[in-house]
Formats: structure tokens, sequence, C-alpha cells
């Protein structure tokens, strides 16, 4: 089982993304909404991936996922987001972010692609 946590301050789309990398049994997911209660969580278990939204209210993702990685968290780092990949997502792809998938109403394609990121990459982690 492939250990997951998703965060995004947005509860609705938290569900759905939660139900749809959820679907096919491979993956335990546990869901966080925001920055600050995700910090404590990915820190006090093990996770091979964290899924984290860009936007969000307190801190950003890219500045989470340093902060995870700058306290020691070896999970696979992934910013889902609909940001733009501009030079602020560039320099945490350097430093915290291992993958960037970007947001573009393509929810199936989506999901399918985030799924295979997570399920590639998290094997050797184990």
């Amino acid at each position: 089982m492939i250990s997951v946590l998703l965060i995004d301050d947005d509860p609705e789309l938290l569900e759905i993304i939660s139900l749809e990398i959820g679907n096919d049994g491979d993956f335990a997911i546990q869901t966080c909404n925001s920055p600050e209660n995700a910090l404590k969580l990915a820190l006090a278990q093990k996770f091979d991936s964290i899924v984290c939204d860009f936007v969000m209210p307190g801190m950003d993702g890219c500045s989470l996922l340093h902060l995870l990685r700058s306290r020691g968290c070896t999970a696979q780092h992934i910013l889902y987001s609909g940001k733009d990949l501009d030079d602020e997502i560039k320099d945490s792809l350097t430093h915290s972010v291992d993958v960037y998938l970007q947001r573009q109403g393509k929810p199936a394609a989506e999901f399918r692609k985030l799924k295979e990121i997570i399920r590639t990459a998290s094997i050797p982690r184990r």
C-alpha cells in the first residue's frame, strides 16, 4: 500500500482527488486542508508521497514542501496546482518539489497521470 498525504485548502477538491486517487486500492490516502496541520501530520507520520496545492492561506505549497524537506521529510513531493509554471515553482523544482503537475481542466487524464507518478516514484522509497 502506498501512503499518500493530499493537501489542499478546498475541501471539495480535496475530496474529489482523494476519491479518484484512492479508487483502485493501491493507495492509503490521508487528507489535510491546511498547511499548518499538514506540516504536523507529515512530520509525525511517514508518507511515500505528498501531493500539495500551491495556493493556500498562510503558506503556499512550495514553502510547505521546502519546509518539510528541510526537516528531513523523504516523501516524494508533488505540486499539483492550477498555478502556471513560474520562476518560483521552477526554483522549487530544484530544491523541494520532485514533480509539478498542472491542473488544466482535464481531471480524468490528470488523475491517471498523478497515480502513475505516485506509483512509479514510490516503489523504490518503500
